[in-house]
């Protein structure tokens, strides 16, 4: 009995070293992301600065304070937000200070304070109408529904007050990012009227209990709402400074290091300062609020970030202009050449073609409207031929895309030009592929892989496992050449090119979708060069798994190297990769958007910052077939994880 005491003794006593050996060196990992191999990820924080009215900030002293706290946090790196309530209501006192009223010397600097910490870094966010009801003051009340108040719970209330708030904003002159629900507090249909103009809500969601990491609500009828809360809460008194500092040591490190702060905390550490050149300034004590916490994160290894930078992608907008296209052709490129990808719609059996043009410039309000332009008929021009493949590419370097199509019935390739407003039709073949045969088994793909800014034609031959170039003058396409031996028969590939090694000339990556691994290919402008030899090309294994899953390639960060995507309409999950050095590195972003089963992914840059965006084609019932955008919002500084 003694020895086996003993033996369960000696077995707890391993458990609890082993517990504390985990705990001891384990990665942090922020917001529960881990890259591919293990590589540790760079943990985050964010600040955001609460209830920025013009009744609450009404002296220049205040606002001079407020923009030596953007200035201070601009000089330490850290990004911040700026949660801004556009009217200050005290219904006891009478008073009402809008920041409509332009013609109001107060309002006029409080403004131009908000734009100058939008300038030191801060991203504005509408703060509610005027963050109270009835007799209450602003910033103590609930603005919208609470338990057992009817009088302002619906879905009309929340869509006047959010449109008035926009108008006002617009009418400052101030851009704005995101809402936040004033203390969190809707009805289940005012938080609809909320996700219909907001694509981001900077607050806890209200179906997450916990209220510590970033989540969405995505339906097939709905856009999909990022929610990114604030764990860590408030900053009212010293105390909150130690308890939130001591929070980085216990809590998970995969919640959310994110907290509010208002600012007039701090400036009961701030006092007046005059430069020897005249002018005045304010300066901080160094032991204030702000200091101990900005130095006590980034000395437990928290780097701050922005919400966009937490979030990565910003769902933004809905293209509904064109018609029911299931079972048609839906293809996305810049088709006037205004750098922005627009939306074609073909039918094959008739030849109509009709193109929705791009406009989106900034993703809120997302229902504004104004994003896309009504559908217009390009071309209707039957193509020759019925098995027919299409795409869109750039094919005489004008910088407008045009279509071509694949006959399979007459092995033909014809290109219909962009004159920037109507699709010219096509007169005669601008080349061949492969043999006339209705059942040929052939992925089309458009991309410049010999680095001379005219867009050539990929095929992959799906029995055969090889890929073919046909490469384009401007004028016509070349005969098809061997660009590629796969080695290896049978299963069911995908492929997408993207430039992964920001040469200027795409490179092939092929989707094993029995196996979820995925091989990359580099050209070399006369040929891809030998997938997984010698370090040529990279292997990434298990990158996904089943059938439902496609993959693309784009440039969502700007820096001018593709990542890997892929897209499952099954619950959809988003993936990225980019290729390291040793090969394809995941990057474990938790997005989710778009999720339909059947629903087509689109990858390109529909605003035109340059960055790749994402969107998924909806097949919903009663005929709609809308596409939903998310845009990137990453930026290339930031660090590629």
């Amino acid at each position: 009995m003694f020895k086996k005491a003993l033996y369960v003794t000696g077995f707890l006593v391993f458990l609890v070293l082993l517990f504390f050996l985990y705990r001891e060196y384990r990665p942090s990992l922020p917001f529960g992301r881990v890259g591919e191999q293990g590589q540790t990820i760079p943990k985050e924080a964010l600040i955001r600065l609460e209830d920025i009215s013009p009744g609450a900030y009404d002296t220049a002293e205040k606002l001079g304070k407020l923009e030596a706290i953007a200035d201070f946090l601009h000089e330490e790196g850290v990004p911040f937000h700026v949660s801004l309530i556009p009217v200050y209501k005290d219904p006891k006192n009478n008073i009402e200070i809008s920041i409509g009223d332009t013609q109001n010397a107060h309002v006029r600097a409080f403004i131009k304070t908000i734009l100058y910490l939008r300038e030191k870094g801060g991203l504005i966010g509408l703060h509610g109408y005027t963050h109270q009801y009835r007799n209450e003051t602003t910033g103590n009340g609930y603005e919208f529904a609470t338990k057992g108040t009817d009088p302002f719970a619906g879905a009309a209330y929340a869509e006047e007050r959010i449109n008035k708030a926009l108008e006002l904003a617009d009418r400052a002159g101030i851009p704005v990012d995101y809402w936040e629900t004033p203390h969190y507090t809707g009805s289940s249909e005012q938080y609809k009227v909320m996700g219909d103009y907001f694509g981001l809500l900077y607050e806890p969601n209200p179906k997450d209990k916990k209220n510590k990491f970033i989540s969405s609500w995505d339906g097939s009828e709905s856009q999909s709402v990022v929610f990114v809360p604030a764990p860590f809460l408030n900053v009212a008194a010293a105390k909150d400074v130690d308890r939130i500092l001591n929070q980085l040591n216990k809590e998970d490190p995969a919640q959310l290091a994110s907290f509010f702060f208002h600012p007039y905390q701090e400036f009961q550490f701030m006092y007046k300062m005059k430069a020897p050149e005249g002018y005045t300034f304010y300066a901080h004590e160094t032991n204030s609020y702000l200091h101990r916490l900005i130095g006590g994160f980034k000395e437990k290894g928290y780097t701050f970030v922005s919400v966009y930078d937490a979030i990565e992608f910003l769902p933004a907008q809905r293209m509904s202009g064109l018609s029911p296209t299931s079972g048609k052709v839906l293809v996305t490129g810049d088709f006037d050449g205004d750098r922005r990808a627009d939306f074609a719609a073909g039918d094959p059996s008739d030849g109509s073609w009709f193109v929705v043009k791009s406009r989106l410039e900034q993703a809120l309000p997302r229902n504004n409207g104004h994003s896309f332009s009504p559908a217009t008929e390009w071309l209707r021009q039957p193509w020759q031929g019925g098995t027919t493949s299409f795409a869109a590419g750039d094919f005489n370097g004008d910088g407008r895309c045009d279509l071509v199509c694949w006959d399979r019935n007459t092995a033909a390739v014809r290109v219909a030009l962009s004159d920037g407003g109507s699709f010219v039709p096509p007169q005669h073949p601008w080349g061949k592929f492969g043999a006339p045969d209705p059942d040929a088994a052939a992925q089309m793909l458009v991309a410049d892989f010999n680095g001379d800014r005219i867009d050539d034609l990929f095929f992959w031959e799906k029995g055969e496992n090889r890929a073919f170039v046909l490469t384009c003058n401007g004028k016509g396409f070349s005969p098809a050449s061997p660009w590629l031996e796969h080695g290896s028969a049978g299963g069911s590939f995908a492929t997408t090119a993207g430039d992964f090694n920001g040469d200027g000339k795409k490179d092939l990556a092929v989707l094993d979708k029995e196996t979820g691994a995925v091989e990359a290919a580099f050209s070399t402008g006369s040929r891809f060069l030998k997938i997984n030899s010698d370090g040529d090309g990279f292997l990434l294994k298990d990158f996904v798994s089943g059938y439902s899953w496609q993959v693309q390639a784009g440039d969502v960060n700007g820096d001018g190297i593709d990542e890997l995507i892929a897209y499952n309409g099954a619950d959809g999950k988003w993936l990225f990769a980019h290729v390291g050095e040793t090969g394809f590195i995941v990057k474990n972003i938790p997005f989710t958007y778009g999720r339909d089963l059947d629903g087509r992914s689109f990858v390109a840059d529909f605003n035109g910052d340059g960055k790749a965006d994402l969107a998924v084609e909806r097949r919903f019932a009663r005929g709609q077939t809308p596409v939903d955008i998310a845009v990137s919002v990453l930026s290339a500084a930031k660090q590629r994880h």
